[in-house]
Parts: structure tokens; sequence; C-alpha cells
């Protein structure tokens, strides 16, 4: 009897467990959730940090020839990620950034849904930071373009101020005489 009630209580403990921390108690949509292809997308990612510019290129390469082939939503994902957080070689955040506008149309599950919200906002403060720092970099090049200028201006009021000199001294050595 103590063993039923002991393993009635156990079921009745798990049981609340498992429904108290569905989902962790929040109303969410799991960002990656077990039978998509999400992982074996972020694990290919993974790999390519290990790739030589070489091997990068004909990832893509070969990414770009799937895509082209079948663009569903798993080809277009693969291209996408690698885009935007392969290596330099292959990076392209604002082609990454048009492949995810014409996403909505295919069929994809809510956690996918959620990869694409959290890659377009990403892709899109990049690209906000980027244009900053293009605005910036001009507004560099303009002050350093004045500060020329000015330098150069000061450079003439100095070689001013030295013929005044020599020509005062001039003088005076004439009025002395």
């Amino acid at each position: 009897m103590r063993i039923a009630v002991a393993v009635i209580i156990i079921a009745l403990i798990q049981s609340g467990c498992s429904s108290m921390y569905e989902n962790g108690g929040y109303k969410f949509v799991p960002v990656i959730d077990s039978g998509s292809d999400l992982n074996s997308r972020l694990e290919e990612l993974h790999e390519s940090r290990a790739m030589s510019p070489e091997q990068l290129n004909s990832l893509l390469a070969r990414r770009e020839q799937d895509f082209l082939t079948s663009p569903d939503f798993n080809n277009r994902m693969k291209l996408v990620l690698l885009l935007a957080f392969g290596g330099k070689t292959v990076q392209d955040k604002a082609r990454a950034r048009e492949l995810l506008a014409g996403i909505e149309q295919l069929p994809f599950s809510a956690s996918e849904q959620e990869l694409v919200v959290i890659l377009k906002q990403y892709l899109d403060q990049q690209a906000a930071a980027s244009s900053r720092i293009n605005e910036l970099q001009q507004e560099i090049q303009e002050q350093d373009k004045r500060i020329d200028e000015l330098e150069q201006q000061h450079k003439e009021l100095m070689t001013i101020e030295e013929n005044i000199r020599h020509r005062d001294k001039a003088v005076e050595i004439k009025s002395g005489e």
C-alpha cells in the first residue's frame, strides 16, 4: 500500500511539474523546437566559423545553388544565416535582408517565424548602425578637411607675421643709420 501511495505521489508531482513548467510559465513561442531544421542550420553556421575563405566561398556557392534549385524556407534560411553571420569573405547583410523580405509567403513554424523576426531586427539594426557610421565618417572627413584649411590659414598668417617682423626690423635698421 505504501508503495502504491508513493507511486501516485511521484506521478502527481511529475505531472504537475510538467504542466507547470510548460514554456517556463511564460507565454512565448520557443525559438527552437524539436523536429525543425533550425538545429541543423545553426550547426552548419557554427561549423562554417572554422572554415577557410575558400571553403566558405564553396559553401556559399552550394547554398546559392540549393536556393536557386529549390527556394524553400530551409534553403533560404541556410543562405540567409551564412550571408548574415558567416565569415567576412561571404558576409552580405544587405542581401540577407533582401532574402528575408520575401519569406512571409513560405510556410514555416512559429519558432521559425520568431527566428525570422529576430534576424530582421538584427539586420535592420546593423543597417542603421552602418548608415550612422558612414555619416560619422563623412563628418570626420569634413572636419579633417576644415582642420587642414585652418592649419593652412595659420601657416599663412605666421608667414605674414614673420614678413612684418622682418620688414619692421629692416625699417628700424634704416632709420637707425
